[in-house]
């Protein structure tokens, strides 16, 4: 079905209708299911129907496996990024998931792990968009530091990470901490 989306969504609906008979609607794999069509309906743009479906594995995945199960956070997470994508009136809804997310991932996790460092960037980044600059300065401070502690500092995420730094320090008017950074 790949490079045909109308095929691939109707067999990820008869995969999901499977599951439901088969596991039942509450079963993690179908729910896996749901997660996975939700992302192919959010990429055909369809957000509308990807939000549905995507609370529903959340609720389902809080229901099954707990609020601080890597599969949670996961989908918690990717409901955070549709709703970023939403537009401005859904930043808050986004927020919200997102640091639930980032708690999740820091205490199952650690604060080193990719999965928190993206949730963390990605927080950065909403924060930033808001206007909310000191904010937005810490969170991406937390997410140098860990990208930095993980990959070292010239790999590219850790490189990235300092860019987006250096452009909230600007904004903010910390020119020259900017400058400084960018020459590290």
């Amino acid at each position: 079905a790949r490079g045909r989306p109308a095929k691939a969504e109707t067999l990820c609906r008869f995969e999901l209708q499977h599951l439901e008979a088969k596991l039942g609607a509450e079963h993690p794999n179908t729910l896996a299911a749901v997660n996975n069509l939700a992302s192919l309906l959010e990429g055909q743009g369809q957000r509308g129907e990807a939000e549905k479906c995507y609370c529903r594995a959340l609720q389902g995945l809080e229901a099954a496996l707990g609020a601080q199960h890597p599969e949670t956070l996961a989908a918690m997470y990717r409901l955070a990024a549709l709703l970023e994508g939403c537009g401005a009136s859904r930043r808050g809804e986004a927020e919200v998931l997102y640091r639930r997310a980032l708690g999740g991932y820091e205490a199952v996790l650690g604060a080193e792990h990719p999965d928190t460092l993206g949730t963390l960037f990605q927080l950065a980044c909403l924060v930033e968009a808001c206007g909310r600059l000191n904010d937005a300065e810490s969170l991406f401070r937390r997410e140098l530091a860990g990208c930095e502690a993980l990959h070292g500092p010239t790999h590219p995420h850790t490189r990235g990470s300092r860019r987006s730094l250096a452009r909230v320090l600007r904004a903010a008017g910390k020119v020259e901490e900017a400058v400084e950074l960018e020459r590290r």
